[in-house]
């Protein structure tokens, strides 16, 4: 039997350079293919076209020579069906006797149709052959009788899915949302209910475990054993389908997220609702700007990109903001991958640009009581490039109320509070230099005088600082265009 056979000069097929398998072996099925005549005349040639039916890709499989059949192994790609062809080439009768059409046609030297398994359990096969084109020896007439008819392989694949915790039908997780800390980790694999007659089956077929990776706490994955006895699972008609769950105590066992929520390692998280048009008032500049903080990165969040792109860009969504940080999971088994979601694993250092409102205390995607179960984890500095919501009191009598935003965010988990408590620079007036400003002296001056500093300008100077359990720093107005930092004791709020 040869491997890789070649179905024209330079086109070797092999399983893990085969362009529809993803690169790799373990998303293919292995079979061998058998093609030829092998009757007492040995007089025919044949061909084995098989079209792969969702990419349009035709390969084919030759005899030896008259006479000759031919047995050669090929990948199949999972999720994927083909359509079968045998084509007559030749013969060596003569004119006046013309050919007499005998064939052989065998998968892994087999004619049975229905449910079959791949060579080296490599996965099951499924074969429809309504003509009975697949046979040991077909004795034939002068008259063709494979012209114009096919046979079927469909190769199933295990579908996972990560689930909504929010979902009762276990729906897919939006690309956006975060599995927060106090929610479980919901994993989903469906497969095709006619692949297995029994429960261990279908437990066979995804090998009985799952590979769940977290790209930077353990990229290399941890295999999850899966069985009866720690799944829930049902035949669905079609589909049979078994559900997983995992919880956050759980994910730090297995090594997926840090042992500890304060890791030691130092992190940075964005989230930016500005337009990637770099002339908008509200464009992405002060994002981008706070990227170069040297930290290590727990997550962007805009309006522009997914999670497959490097770096992943999550979806705007209102968890990522409850998060302040992410993880990437995904899950594999036997060729099959979720596509990527995110696990909440808190940063150090926030940083959200968009609208605030002062009457609420509500930025666009958060507000105090969304964030607090979650901001007490590893968060320690926040800064909200939004508007008014930061601040405490109306000291220069912007509002002339009695609302002090400021005291409903400070009671919250970051030791440093950072934005504004009136109107914020917008992208055009130097948001993106008043990052910088604060990312280049932060080391030397600390956070709250970085920031203030950074802000010292005519565009700025609505900025404040709030440190938790301990004091409010802003620029009081004195008179038109004269502000100078002040520092209010808790205590005097």
């Amino acid at each position: 039997m040869r491997k890789r056979q070649c179905d024209s000069p330079g086109s070797c097929l092999a399983d893990p350079s085969d362009p529809e398998d993803g690169g790799d072996p373990a998303n293919c099925v292995t079979l061998s293919l058998t093609v030829g005549d092998p009757s007492s005349s040995l007089s025919e040639r044949w061909e084995l076209h098989f079209t792969n039916d969702q990419t349009g890709i035709t390969r084919r499989h030759c005899d030896l020579g008259y006479g000759a059949p031919d047995t050669s192994e090929y990948a199949f790609v999972k999720g994927k069906s083909y359509t079968f062809r045998l084509k007559w080439t030749g013969t060596n009768r003569s004119e006046q006797d013309g050919p007499d059409y005998d064939w052989q046609c065998l998968v892994n030297l087999s004619d049975t149709p229905g449910l079959r398994q791949g060579l080296y359990g490599t996965g099951p096969f499924i074969v429809e052959d309504p003509h009975g084109l697949l046979t040991d020896l077909h004795n034939g007439s002068d008259v063709n009788e494979a012209d114009g008819k096919t046979f079927k392989i469909y190769v199933p694949k295990a579908e996972i899915e990560i689930a909504d915790y929010d979902s009762v039908q276990w729906e897919a997780l939006p690309e956006g949302k975060v599995i927060l800390s106090d929610k479980e980790t919901r994993i989903k694999v469906t497969m095709p209910s006619n692949i297995a007659s029994s429960t261990a089956g279908y437990f066979d077929f995804i090998g009985n475990s799952l590979t769940v990776k977290t790209f930077e706490t353990m990229p290399s994955g941890v295999q999850i054993p899966i069985s009866t006895a720690n799944t829930t699972y049902s035949l669905n008609g079609d589909t049979f389908e078994i559900r997983k769950t995992l919880s956050r105590t759980e994910l730090k066992t297995l090594g997926l997220l840090p042992s500890q929520d304060d890791d030691g390692v130092f992190e940075k998280a964005w989230m930016d609702t500005g337009s990637d048009n770099p002339t908008a008032d509200s464009n992405l500049s002060d994002g981008l700007a706070f990227d170069s903080l040297s930290a290590v990165l727990r997550g962007r969040s805009t309006n522009y990109g997914t999670l497959e792109d490097d770096p992943p860009n999550s979806p705007l969504h209102v968890s990522f903001f409850q998060a302040a940080g992410v993880e990437i999971i995904t899950v594999e088994c036997k060729g099959s991958k979720s596509k990527p979601r995110q696990l909440m694993n808190q940063a150090d250092v926030f940083y959200y640009s968009g609208h605030g409102s002062h009457a609420s205390g509500a930025l666009t995607y958060g507000n105090p009581t969304l964030v607090q179960p979650y901001w007490s984890q590893d968060l320690k500095v926040a800064i909200f490039a939004g508007c008014s919501v930061l601040d405490i009191n109306d000291y220069n009598n912007n509002f002339g109320d009695n609302v002090s935003p400021g005291t409903l965010w400070e009671p919250l988990g970051p030791s440093v509070l950072l934005g504004y408590n009136y109107y914020a620079p917008t992208d055009l007036q130097n948001s993106a230099q008043i990052v910088s400003s604060w990312i280049a002296n932060r080391g030397s001056q600390g956070n709250v005088n970085a920031w203030m500093a950074a802000n010292d300008n005519p565009s700025g100077r609505n900025a404040c600082a709030i440190e938790k359990d301990s004091q409010y720093t802003y620029y009081h107005k004195y008179m038109r265009g004269v502000y100078r930092k002040k520092i209010i004791k808790k205590e005097n709020w």
